[in-house]
C-alpha cells in the first residue's frame, strides 16, 4: 500500500466510461483539477516540441494541418498527447499524411491499439489477461500473471490451436518449394549422369 506521503495524478477524460463518475463519488471535489482544451496555437506549438524532443522530429506543413484539423474536432489536451505518439512514427518523406491513422478521441486510440495486440496475441490471451489484471486487488507481478495464464484451460487451447494452424500453414508453404527442390537436384544429377550410366530409368 502507499505511504501516507505518496500521491497519485490520474489523467480523467469526462464522459469516456465511468471513471469520473467513480472517482466523483470516492474523492472530495478539491481534489479534482479541470484542463480547458488548448488553443490551436498552444496545441501546435506543444506538439512541435514534444517531436522536437523525440529524437529532433518535426512535421511537414501538410502533416501538421491534419493533426489541426484532427485536434480541432476533440481540442482535450490529453487527446493531443494521444496525437503525437501516433504522428511520431509519420516519414517526413511522405507527401500526403496518413489522416486516416489519425484517432477521433482517445477511447478510438486505445481500441486500435487492442486491435493490434489481438491481432498478434488473438483475442482470447488479451481478454483474459486484462481481466485478471482488473480482477487483482494488489496488481500482479509479471511472473503472477504468466502463472495465472498457464493454468488456463481457454487460453492453453488457443495456444495450442494457433500454433497448430502457423506449423500447417508453414507445411503447406515449404513442403512444395522442398519437393520442387528435390525434383530439380534429382534432374541435374541424370542429365550429369546421361542413359546407360546408372542415372534413373
Amino acid at each position: 500500500a502507499a505511504g501516507n506521503g505518496t500521491r497519485l495524478v490520474l489523467s480523467v477524460e469526462p464522459g469516456v466510461g465511468q471513471c469520473m463518475h467513480i472517482l466523483r463519488d470516492t474523492l472530495p471535489a478539491s481534489n479534482f483539477i479541470e484542463i480547458p482544451g488548448l488553443k490551436i496555437n498552444e496545441s501546435s506549438q506543444l506538439l512541435l516540441d514534444w517531436l522536437a524532443r523525440d529524437r529532433g522530429k518535426t512535421l511537414s506543413k501538410a502533416h501538421r494541418r491534419a493533426v489541426i484539423r484532427a485536434y480541432t474536432h476533440n481540442s482535450n489536451p490529453f487527446f493531443l498527447r494521444v496525437l503525437f505518439h501516433v504522428v511520431k512514427s509519420w516519414a517526413s518523406f511522405e507527401v500526403s499524411p496518413r489522416e486516416h491513422t489519425l484517432p477521433v478521441n482517445t477511447v478510438h486510440y486505445l481500441n486500435n491499439k487492442f486491435d493490434e495486440v489481438e491481432k498478434v496475441f488473438g483475442s482470447t490471451v488479451i481478454a483474459h489477461t486484462m481481466a485478471y489484471i482488473v480482477a487483482a486487488r494488489r496488481n500482479l507481478t509479471e511472473k503472477e500473471l504468466l502463472d495465472l495464464l498457464s493454468l488456463d484451460n481457454k487460453i492453453m487451447q488457443d495456444l495450442v490451436s494457433r500454433i497448430e494452424r502457423a506449423v500447417a500453414a508453414g507445411l503447406e508453404d515449404g513442403i512444395p518449394s522442398q519437393l520442387a527442390a528435390a525434383r530439380g537436384r534429382a534432374g541435374g544429377r541424370r542429365a550429369v549422369a546421361g542413359p546407360g550410366d546408372g542415372g534413373g530409368a
